[in-house]
């Protein structure tokens, strides 16, 4: 695997790994994930005013996860959403910058290059799709081109929520059904419609088979657990379990994830997990 060859990598940050919280997204958080065991990493594809695949955590301004080299704030006039900036733009600014200084060489990654990483490494892409930045159908076609380019499409898993199911027949339109890993159907504390129901609609709106491409679910930790949300939400995914869908959870952030905690999960059935910054593990891959 040629690790040395992209060039933003320092071995000075890769020695340092998750310990110094590699910004999610970074050259440097991906491989120290692979090198502590994680097994896939989630991207979220979005696109340039110019029309450049990059990937970004965060919904809204790049302010939200983006600085100045230096540590400091980016100017009002360009604290704009990605599709409103150019790659030139984006690439005046720092994703490591905000995490900590030693990472302020770490700039946004293509989406290409996330494809790359991932090659390189051993790591599964996994895309996370939010509604408001989606792909179109053109750039659905841009995106497998660059996962075909890689050899990562049967490995790629696209994961999108509940109230999102558009995104499932613009999947199926471009990858076919079978065509890919996996779809992964998250499933927030606030949803208030059943798995079964939620299925039922990406089969016969949107044309999903499940005989061919394999469906799993994914709660939110916290959601599973909350008084108010429990219930319902463990409800669901012995709902899921029964149908034969694997399910994942998202971790509590930082300390929130305990060894208790994954223990309750696993009774409940979760076999794959991923933690707050975007990297998942599973014990059924």
């Amino acid at each position: 695997r040629d690790l040395h060859s992209f060039p933003t990598r320092r071995s000075s940050d890769l020695a340092m790994g998750l310990d110094k919280y590699a910004p999610p997204g970074s050259y440097n958080g991906i491989v120290a994930a692979a090198q502590v065991g994680f097994e896939s990493c989630i991207g979220i594809p979005k696109f340039t005013s110019d029309g450049v695949a990059v990937e970004f955590h965060d919904d809204g301004n790049i302010s939200s996860a983006m600085a100045q080299t230096d540590g400091s704030a980016i100017p009002s006039a360009d604290d704009k959403p990605i599709s409103q900036l150019t790659y030139d733009e984006l690439m005046q600014y720092s994703i490591g910058s905000p995490v900590d200084s030693v990472f302020a060489d770490a700039k946004i990654l293509k989406i290409d290059d996330f494809f790359r990483i991932c090659a390189e490494t051993g790591m599964r892409p996994i895309f996370s799709i939010h509604s408001a930045d989606a792909p179109t159908d053109a750039e659905w076609q841009t995106l497998k081109t660059m996962a075909d380019k890689y050899g990562l499409t049967k490995y790629l898993s696209v994961k999108f929520g509940g109230r999102s199911p558009s995104i499932v027949g613009q999947v199926i339109n471009t990858f076919g059904n079978g065509g890919l890993y996996s779809l992964i159907l998250l499933y927030a504390g606030d949803d208030s419609t059943a798995i079964s129901d939620r299925i039922s609609t990406l089969v016969n709106t949107y044309g999903l088979d499940t005989s061919k491409t394999r469906l799993d679910c994914e709660f939110f930790e916290a959601d599973v657990f909350a008084d108010s949300t429990s219930a319902w939400q463990q409800a669901q995914i012995a709902s899921a379990r029964s149908a034969g869908y694997t399910v994942s959870a998202v971790l509590d952030s930082g300390s929130g994830a305990t060894t208790d905690g994954i223990r309750d999960l696993m009774n409940l059935g979760v076999t794959e997990f991923t933690d707050f910054r975007m990297y998942s593990l599973g014990l059924n891959w």
